[in-house]
This record gives structure tokens, C-alpha cells and sequence, in this order.
């Protein structure tokens, strides 16, 4: 989910104290890791008019600071919530990623508010008596910050690591056209990116330059590649 805090980040100025306090910049897991979450980055936004601005843009004046300087609150992406899953195989081999799962939406909502009290909305299981403890929608709820929600299919590997290069069969032969950039683990965001990049170099020397030999970029980690370079 997308979860928008109730505080700005502390390196663009935010004042508050407490649990007003700003927000780092660091991605964190808890939970023995069953919960992950990472800031999205933005640019500051200055106004000269608060007022001016519309309700869900998100901005807040810097804690007391000049009101001239807004600070947008970070929309932070949180995901995990497989523990809600135990009894059903942690979610394994689901083949439909066209609907949420109602468990781990109501898990998730909450869950930054329990962690950081104050700075982000408690979430419909907050334990407070004038909210409900359980929802039977995963739908959002107006209170709980969540702009936005989605759901997919995580592709696991034996070794954790994704495959990077042509695709080889059974008898490890090469596939001859086919590659492929998969198997993520449940951390593509931060890798799927530069993986693609090393295939589409490699894509592009095989069908324009497949005399010529190919070294994959330095940065990316050998033991990804489906094949020896």
C-alpha cells in the first residue's frame, strides 16, 4: 500500500517533536521481516498561499516554520502482511493477482500507526472504541491514509537471486531468442531496473553485433547471470 505519514521529513525542516517528529529518508523491515516499507522521494514545494492549496495535496506547513515553506508529507510504500497468510501456504501458488487479499490489507493499514504513534494515521484496527477492530472490505478507509493499494504475483528462486540472460533448458542448453530478467524474490523495486538494463545490453549485441563479445556492466552481480561472460 501507499500510506501518506502526518509529518514531513526532518532534513527539509520539519519541527515537530515527539511523536510529531519528522521522518528519516531509511527503509526498514520488522516483523522478522514479514513487513517492509521505503520513503518516496519528492521534491520540497514552496506556496505562497497554504490556503490556497487542496485538501489531499498532501502539504503542511514546516512545524511552525515560515508558512510560505510547505513540506509535502512523504507517501511512504509498505508491503508484506504474508504472515496473515500462515494457515493458506504464506499465499504460495496463487495464480490470481487480480484481487487483494482482505487479511493482509487489514494487517497493513494499521501497522505504520502501531509502530509510529502519531506520526502516520492508526488505521481501522487502532483499538481506539470509536473505530471499528475489523472490516470486512479492503477497501480505503477515509482515516487511514492509504491513497492507493495493489497486489501481484512474487516470483521466487531456490538461491533468492534473479536470472539474468538467455534462457537455457533443461539439459542447460541455450534457448536460442529467449531471455529472460525474473525471479525477484519479493525485491524487484530496487533490482529489476538495472537487471534490465544488463539484458537489454546483452538483447542488443546479439541481434546487431553477435560477432562481437559482451561483458555484463561491473556493478551487477555475477552469480544473477544464467550464463558464463
Amino acid at each position: 500500500i501507499g500510506i501518506r505519514a502526518n509529518v514531513g521529513y526532518t532534513d527539509e525542516g520539519w519541527k515537530g517533536e515527539g511523536e510529531k517528529s519528522g521522518l528519516s529518508r531509511s527503509g526498514w523491515s520488522a516483523n522478522e521481516g514479514f513487513e517492509y516499507w521505503f520513503p518516496r522521494p519528492h521534491p520540497q514545494i514552496r506556496s505562497s498561499n497554504l490556503h490556497d492549496l487542496p485538501s489531499s495535496s498532501g502539504l503542511e506547513p514546516n512545524g511552525g516554520g515560515d508558512p510560505n515553506n510547505a513540506l509535502r508529507r512523504p507517501l511512504i510504500i509498505l508491503g508484506g502482511a504474508r504472515e496473515t497468510m500462515m494457515g493458506r501456504g504464506y499465499g504460495m501458488y496463487e495464480t490470481d493477482d487480480s484481487k487483494l487479499d482482505p487479511e493482509a490489507s487489514r494487517s497493513l493499514r494499521p501497522f505504520l500507526g502501531h509502530v509510529f504513534p502519531g506520526k502516520f494515521p492508526p488505521g481501522v484496527d487502532s483499538g481506539d472504541p470509536e473505530r471499528p477492530t475489523e472490516s470486512t472490505s479492503a477497501e480505503c478507509n477515509e482515516d487511514d491514509g492509504v491513497e492507493v493499494e495493489w497486489t501481484g504475483i512474487m516470483g521466487f528462486t531456490k538461491n533468492g537471486d534473479p536470472f539474468v540472460g538467455r534462457v537455457k533448458d533443461a539439459n542447460g542448453d541455450e534457448v536460442k531468442g529467449q531471455y529472460i530478467v525474473a525471479g525477484f524474490t519479493g525485491h524487484g523495486m530496487p533490482r529489476a531496473y538495472g537487471c534490465a538494463e544488463a539484458l537489454a545490453s546483452l538483447l542488443w549485441r546479439d541481434m546487431f553485433r553477435p560477432d562481437d563479445s559482451w561483458s555484463p556492466p561491473e556493478w551487477l552481480p555475477r552469480h544473477y547471470l544464467t550464463g558464463t561472460f
